[in-house]
């Protein structure tokens, strides 16, 4: 069972690993540290027996909504129910903080991704054209809180 917690600056190794193998993104450092330091209870880690196996970092850009800038989860542990525990903490910890809703992006090519976010409330709204560095476009979803 995965315990949910608050991301520490200990965590940056297995957090930069699980984005590059997750969502083919390879981050400076200083970018994961620069989204605790926006928003410390947006950046939340799911740990298994001392072993960091996915997270969650979001901000609140306003006062009554929330992004998820980026969510991965270790290959072997998906479908256990830990990315549904990160996005529903992640989730309680922006509606504590007064926001109405919460939104997203996700590539088009992802419908594991899309009917994941869909099961846990989330609305398709525009797409976003050339979003991705590789061109591919975003959808971007909503959900209110």
């Amino acid at each position: 069972m995965a315990i949910i917690r608050n991301f520490e600056e200990k965590d940056i190794g297995a957090i930069i690993e699980i984005a590059r193998r997750s969502l083919n993104t390879d981050y400076d450092p200083r970018f994961y540290i620069s989204i605790h330091e926006i928003w410390p209870s947006g950046f939340l880690v799911a740990e298994e027996n001392g072993r960091i196996v996915g997270f969650i970092a979001g901000v609140m850009p306003h006062e009554s909504e929330a992004r998820v800038l980026m969510m991965g989860v270790k290959r072997h542990f998906r479908r256990r129910g830990i990315g549904r525990a990160l996005m529903n903490a992640f989730i309680n910890n922006c509606a504590l903080r007064g926001a109405k809703r919460a939104y997203l992006e996700v590539r088009v090519s992802n419908t594991a991704a899309i009917e994941f976010y869909r099961a846990l409330g989330f609305s398709a709204g525009a797409r976003y054209p050339s979003y991705y560095d590789d061109g591919e476009d975003a959808l971007i979803m909503w959900k209110s809180l």
